[in-house]
């Protein structure tokens, strides 16, 4: 029994071990459980908070001129974010969903290109759905030429909405990024569908053309809430009252059905373009558009402090000047200020419309000259780009082929002393290979003229650049005037400049000797076959010649054979090659030759450093802001400024038709044919405030250099005839003023103001009430004073009437025929406009400054309307109402 119970104590500690042992193995699991769980929570917490501060968006969605997709991703979160795939799904097809595997890693703050990580083909005119998700779960969605499954907010509005024949509407597609998603849209592509007409039982059709648009093309973002909106302009023809046109606009892959309608109608009566364009001003004109910070030039100095042209914002107004500043200043002046106005810094242009003079200020003008523009041949072969000044009929034909035209390249360095070479400035020349040749025989309307003809010992002189090609000759042809040495053109006189054995250059002349030896000869002894350009002058001084080779006087000779007392007639000029058929290799340009003129020494070498290329003037220009006196320069806004400036040919838009084919060029300054444009550009560093009263100063100054060899050009202002306005004639355009620039303008509250307009035809004209009106705007655009006009040319008539003259609501004005004038009185200006002067139930306009604007309605001798809006700038109101 003793024995039992012992083991019996064994067996209960081998049970108490084991229990021990599972308690603990069970307590140590818990545990380890109790841990991971927490561990869990923690990483999941800090994956949670880690998602929060994760933030990526898409910056922009491109496709490529590949087609490729292409587009930035930015990481605009907290850490850094990694792209694992990017999923894609053509729009309207099925079950077709791509997946790319992306594994880039962004930095808080960088960006990656989507086409480093992705190569997809993209259809320009599919919509794709789009979908970037990040390694923490991330999703990014969205849409490229695609609007889903999603309609979004669409408008179309026609302005106007019933139009004139022939005439324009504009409309405008806006469209809503209303999408529930919140997501962006991108690349959105508007399309015209077809459209629907309604048309009346008599029309004979309906028609329209698409103008422009849409305009832009392509949204290339569209944010939540954001809006998007495009322009067409179309324009309508057609016959019938009433006939419509239905435009139907949406986006391209937008849900069907999801799109955007407008109507546009028509009148029956069309807006005649001839009667419109005919109608033009005399003292004020139209402009395309009232430009607030443009300063037009005008030419009435009697509105000046000091005698300065005017500058202001009405539009020119009259039939043009041409001013030159040549060897002194021209200067342009503004009205006072009428209020406090501020001028920022910025840019400064002066659009120049101007034409080049032929020749420096002490130079006689020439007889004429030979530019080497290229020019189309035309009719009869006439190159049109000679300035002949005595005979505007004759021009240079094209004999065998047409030489090469060309624009020189550096200047022979043997020349560079001087301050302003010819030649390397971009200046014309043509190019003789032994056959091509210019020649005037004067033929005009098939009748032979002389060139000239004047007594043996009149004066004459010819200047040109000429470069000459190495080459064995006996005797080329540079230009010939009649015969050439030997010819046998007996009875024929001669003039010639030619290269001659060994490389030499002859000039010589005589009267109707051949074939004897000509009468007078000079050579020179150096040779100029080096390929180089030279300047060669040759003169006649009655029966002496010189001849000049780069300013320098190389040859001077008497007569040789016995000078005759004839007449000298010229009835044939070839250049590049004589009256043999002795061709010229080289290059020839700029030729100018004066008949009874013999360039003295200092005139030579004026014409020798004179440039006819890109600097041919050179001018200084600068902007002022000065006192009320005009005198005192308060602030040099634009300091002077150099200006160099092309030489402008004046005959470049010469044409060759039957009748009267060239420019006028001593008549003709009105035409926009003869003159060039240039741009001279100023910086105001600073901004200005202009008080009452102070003007702004324009100055165009030649003084600087006094030197001769400074081209003068002719400057065009003031024209409202022939121009397209901003684009000319010459202005001031400045950074943009608060408030806008004034104008000389002014009317006294109580006066009738007085219009003047030119009818320039082809037709005559009536004005008719209900559209005429002098309109003001106060600058805030709340309120308006207007005037109804009175009479139309009362005080013009042989035996002016009140009734005949009278325009209102029942009367039409009187008849205006072609290239007649328009007066029309206009009643006092009130609010609203009434048919008197002093009516109890009307406001007078009160003093002040006001935007003002005419209005002119009528029609002409076939029935066809015609509309003219004529912005007059900023005006002031005088006087006490």
């Amino acid at each position: 029994m003793t024995a039992h119970r012992g083991l019996s104590a064994v067996v209960g500690t081998v049970f108490l071990i084991a229990v021990v042992m599972g308690a603990l193995s069970y307590v140590t699991y818990s545990l380890d459980v109790m841990g991971n769980f927490s561990e869990s929570l923690i990483a999941e917490e800090s994956r949670q908070k880690d998602k929060q501060s994760e933030a990526f968006q898409i910056e922009s969605i491109d496709v490529t001129g590949a087609n490729k997709l292409d587009g930035v991703i930015k990481n605009t979160g907290q850490i850094p974010v990694k792209l694992t795939t990017l999923w894609i799904d053509e729009q309207d097809v099925n079950d077709v969903v791509q997946k790319f595997t992306l594994n880039k890693e962004i930095a808080p703050g960088d960006s990656v290109d989507l086409s480093s990580l992705v190569d997809f083909d993209m259809d320009p005119t599919k919509g794709y759905n789009m979908k970037v998700v990040s390694s923490r779960g991330a999703v990014n969605s969205f849409y490229v030429n695609s609007l889903a499954n999603e309609n979004v907010y669409m408008k179309l509005t026609a302005t106007p909405t019933i139009i004139p024949s022939t005439f324009t509407s504009t409309l405008l597609f806006t469209v809503v990024n209303n999408m529930s998603n919140g997501n962006y849209l991108y690349n959105l592509t508007p399309v015209l569908n077809d459209t629907k007409q309604s048309l009346g039982e008599t029309s004979t059709g309906l028609a329209y053309d698409l103008i422009t648009g849409p305009t832009p093309s392509t949204y290339d973002s569209l944010g939540p809430g954001e809006v998007a909106v495009f322009t067409y302009n179309v324009e309508l023809t057609g016959t019938t009252d009433n006939d419509s046109q239905l435009f139907n606009v949406t986006l391209a892959n937008a849900n069907p059905g999801n799109e955007a309608l407008a109507t546009v109608a028509i009148k029956a009566v069309p807006l005649a373009t001839d009667a419109g364009s005919a109608l033009t001003s005399f003292g004020l004109t139209q402009s395309t558009g009232q430009l607030t910070d443009v300063f037009y030039f005008h030419s009435d100095t009697s509105l000046t402090p000091n005698s300065e042209f005017p500058m202001d914002g009405a539009s020119p107004n009259s039939a043009g000047v041409t001013k030159s500043p040549n060897g002194n200043t021209l200067e342009f002046i503004s009205p006072g200020m009428f209020a406090s106005t501020h001028l920022p810094a910025g840019t400064f242009n002066i659009p120049l419309t101007y034409f080049s003079s032929p020749v420096p200020l002490n130079l006689p003008e020439p007889s004429f000259m030979f530019m080497m523009d290229e020019k189309d041949s035309g009719d009869h072969e006439e190159i049109a780009d000679m300035i002949n000044l005595f005979d505007p009929d004759k021009g240079f034909k094209e004999g065998g082929g047409k030489p090469t035209f060309g624009v020189s390249e550096d200047p022979n360095p043997a020349h560079t002393s001087g301050p302003n070479l010819a030649r390397g400035h971009d200046s014309g020349f043509f190019h003789f290979d032994a056959g091509d040749y210019f020649y005037d025989d004067w033929n005009v309307d098939g009748a032979s003229e002389k060139f000239y003809t004047e007594p043996q010992t009149y004066d004459t002189t010819t200047a040109l650049w000429v470069r000459i090609e190495p080459t064995n000759f006996t005797y080329k042809g540079i230009m010939t005037w009649g015969c050439a040495p030997g010819g046998s053109c007996s009875g024929e006189d001669t003039m010639y400049i030619a290269v001659v054995t060994g490389g030499e250059i002859e000039f010589g002349y005589d009267d109707d000797d051949q074939p004897s030896p000509i009468d007078v000869v000079c050579k020179s002894s150096a040779e100029y076959d080096d390929d180089l350009w030279h300047h060669v002058v040759v003169v006649r001084d009655g029966g002496y010649c010189e001849l000049w080779v780069d300013n320098v006087r190389v040859a001077t000779s008497g007569t040789v054979g016995g000078i005759g007392s004839g007449d000298i007639d010229v009835d044939r000029i070839n250049i590049g090659r004589d009256s043999n058929e002795e061709d010229f290799d080289g290059d020839i340009a700029s030729i100018i030759h004066w008949n009874q003129n013999a360039l003295s020494s200092a005139q030579i070498e004026d014409l020798y450093y004179t440039n006819y290329g890109n600097n041919g003037t050179r001018l200084y220009f600068s902007v002022d802001h000065v006192d009320a006196d005009g005198l005192t320069v308060l602030n040099n806004i634009v300091p002077q400024t150099k200006v160099e400036i092309p030489f402008w040919d004046p005959s470049r838009g010469n044409t060759n038709n039957e009748g009267n084919p060239w420019v006028g060029l001593h008549t003709s300054n009105t035409t926009d044919k003869k003159y060039g444009l240039f741009n001279m550009t100023g910086t105001s560093s600073s901004a200005y405030t202009l008080g009452i009263g102070e003007m702004l100063k324009v100055t165009l100054d030649w003084a600087p250099w006094g030197d001769e060899h400074n081209l003068p050009i002719n400057i065009m202002f003031d024209d409202s005839s022939g121009w397209t306005l901003p684009s000319g004639p010459t202005y001031l355009q400045t950074p943009t003023p608060n408030p806008r620039w004034p104008t000389y303008l002014s009317f006294d509250f109580e006066e009738q103001v007085k219009y003047l307009a030119y009818n320039e035809g082809p037709g005559g004209i009536w004005f008719v009430y209900s559209g005429t009106r002098l309109v003001l705007t106060t600058n805030d655009g709340v309120s308006s004073y207007a005037a109804v006009p009175h009479y139309v040319n009362k005080t013009t008539q042989p035996n002016p009437s009140d009734t005949y003259a009278l325009i209102s609501a029942e009367q039409d004005s009187i008849y205006i025929p072609d290239s007649f004038f328009a007066e029309i009185d206009f009643y006092q200006l009130q609010s609203p406009p009434a048919p008197n002067n002093n009516p109890p139930s009307t406001t007078e306009v009160p003093t002040g400054s006001y935007d003002a604007a005419l209005y002119l309605q009528g029609y002409d001798e076939k029935g066809e309307t015609f509309k003219k809006t004529i912005k007059l700038g900023l005006i002031r109101i005088t006087g006490n109402p």
